[in-house]
């Protein structure tokens, strides 16, 4: 884990989507790190301007199991911004050494429809 891992994102804005990254050795075999799953992690999109997105394992958007970690964005978190492109990466503390995982491009792809379909009760049926 000591080469950061560049990999670009690509999100369409207001939707829920998992990103998910596999943390493997250099033989990409999976790695057991001990502590990863109880690790904290945070991973911060910020756009040259305007507000940046936070994502933390202590807010819940993260969560880590073995070598796996996902990240998972909802419509809150995209739904009002008005950039397009940002640079984000992904820290963590293990062995109480601070550790970059990832880092790259977010890519917002700017939606058409603004208001959120609600669910049709059965009873206006």
């Amino acid at each position: 884990m000591d080469e950061i891992t560049q990999i670009d994102l690509n999100h369409y804005q207001g939707t829920d989507k998992d990103f998910i990254f596999e943390i493997v050795n250099d033989d990409e075999e999976e790695t057991a790190y001990n502590g990863l799953s109880n690790a904290s992690f945070e991973m911060w999109i910020k756009p040259s301007r305007g507000e940046t997105i936070k994502l933390s394992t202590r807010t819940g958007e993260i969560a880590v199991k073995d070598n796996v970690i996902v990240v998972s964005i909802r419509n809150m978190h995209t739904a009002n911004v008005k950039w397009g492109m940002a640079d984000y990466d992904i820290f963590t503390l293990i062995d109480d050494k601070i550790s970059a995982i990832v880092t790259g491009t977010f890519t917002l792809q700017h939606s058409i429809t603004k208001e959120i379909p609600k669910r049709v009760s059965t009873n206006e049926m």
